[in-house]
């Protein structure tokens, strides 16, 4: 053998030995589930692959599903150490709710994912025996979110009921059909439309139950049948004293004061404007109102006015200072029902933004409501002083315009109207005012001549 041979057979023993000692190189690979706790954890040489441990599962909840689809790691060729977690992907589950009537039948059925409102059907009518209804009650369980399938069935009590027929002023036609649950008082009807001759004043006595020798009807007993209603009427000479007035108003009739034996009824702060230290005003016996009362020999029912109040209520319905609004004409009636109620308003409606078609819609909403509430009150309405001439020309321009609103619609409802702006005028504004708006004293003494001169022109009486 040649040196070259025995220098080429080391270098080749030695790159045996070499290889065979040089160990393997290892890497770690764990395996967890979606909780983070280790399903396995494996030694893989470099470049093999892993063996995965069985697919996790996670259960399924009452509101998600899961589906396992696969590692968010490639563990195939390994290259180094890994750590491997399960991916899935979640869907909300879907369920059914049902709604069924009471004899079964399927009012609506749905199915919708969990967590979704249930929306109950409308119902059908149920047919009942006469004199009965069938009033639903529940659905047998609370109707929430859907987290189930779940099926609600319709439950009913059969109520007793009668009926209580209402006969108009003229006994023609029953006017209107009550129904009223047994056990519980029959509600009391408003007073009918009366068509009154003149000079004659008919004193509604109360409902019976015939038109003629019927008892009065007591309503504080449960009905036990179905019953007729008549209005009756006694029929006597018109005589203005004594008769109820109410007034609806602003600023311009307010008074009050601790002393005072009338008021009007708002009281607080800034809600009226007399006795005011600007004005000479500081008697209720000085305001139009009361002047007004005295000269007419009529009582007070109510003073509802109130400084700052519109007719309109800018789309409010539960201001309880706008005109239009049932809470303050339902007050009017609060002293017992008025014969006769007087509106003073309208100045606060055309010194701000109030548009004229809005002023007409109030002032007429007004009076349909006042009629509805009080059918045979008589109601005055009074056109609005001047105030003064050298007012901003913008506002004088719609003080016309809207007392130009209040005589027409007093004429489409043909009432009587207390014509003020006839009284205090641009030539006698400065004398009979204490500022541009409220009169004082003397004015008062005009407004409330006038207004009684009205009353008693209206009644026939001199």
């Amino acid at each position: 053998m040649t040196r070259f041979a025995k220098l080429l057979s080391v270098i080749l023993i030695g790159l045996i030995c070499l290889a065979g000692c040089q160990q393997t190189e290892m890497f770690t690979v764990t395996f967890y589930d979606d909780m983070g706790n280790v399903l396995k954890t494996e030694k893989v040489a470099k470049g093999k692959s892993a063996v995965a441990p069985d697919a996790p599962i996670i259960p399924n909840s009452e509101q998600y599903s899961y589906e396992f689809t696969g590692w968010n790691k490639d563990f195939s060729e390994v290259t180094g150490d890994l750590k491997v977690y399960p991916t899935y992907k979640m869907e909300i589950n879907k369920y059914t709710y049902t709604f069924l009537d009471y004899d079964d039948t399927v009012l609506k059925q749905q199915t919708t994912y969990y967590g979704t409102p249930i929306v109950p059907p409308k119902l059908n009518d149920r047919e009942a025996p006469e004199g009965y209804r069938f009033d639903f009650e529940s659905w047998g369980k609370e109707v929430g979110v859907l987290r189930g399938d779940i099926t609600f069935k319709a439950e009913y009590r059969l109520v007793r009921y009668y009926t209580v027929s209402v006969y108009g002023a003229d006994f023609t036609e029953i006017i209107n059909t009550i129904t009223v649950d047994e056990g519980m008082l029959p509600p009391v009807p408003r007073e009918p439309k009366l068509e009154r001759e003149t000079g004659l004043y008919y004193d509604f006595l109360g409902w019976f139950t015939d038109s003629a020798e019927g008892e009065l009807f007591d309503f504080t007993e449960p009905l036990t049948q179905n019953i007729v209603l008549y209005p009756r009427y006694e029929v006597k000479p018109f005589e203005l004293k004594g008769k109820v007035v109410s007034f609806l108003g602003d600023s311009i009739t307010t008074f009050y004061s601790t002393d005072s034996p009338l008021n009007s009824s708002f009281q607080g702060q800034y809600e009226y404007y007399y006795p005011n230290p600007q004005t000479d005003v500081q008697k209720f016996f000085q305001t139009w109102w009361a002047t007004a009362l005295s000269l007419t020999e009529t009582t007070l029912g109510l003073n509802n006015s109130r400084g700052g109040a519109k007719v309109y209520n800018e789309g409010n319905e539960t201001d309880v200072t706008a005109g239009m609004n049932y809470s303050r004409i339902n007050d009017l009636g609060k002293n017992g029902r008025p014969d006769i109620i007087v509106i003073y308003m309208g100045t606060n409606d055309y010194v701000t933004t109030v548009t004229p078609t809005n002023f007409e819609f109030a002032y007429r909403t007004m009076l349909n409501r006042i009629f509805e509430v009080y059918p045979n009150v008589d109601v005055f309405v009074c056109t609005i002083q001047s105030p003064g001439s050298t007012y901003q020309q913008e506002f004088r321009a719609r003080w016309m315009q809207f007392n130009e609103i209040i005589c027409q619609v007093a004429g489409d409802y043909h009432l009587p109207i207390i014509d003020f702006s006839s009284i205090i005028t641009d030539a006698n504004h400065t004398k009979n005012t204490s500022d541009a708006l409220h009169p004082n004293a003397s004015g008062m003494t005009l407004l409330g001549v006038e207004a009684a001169n009205a009353i008693k022109r209206f009644f026939g009486i001199e």
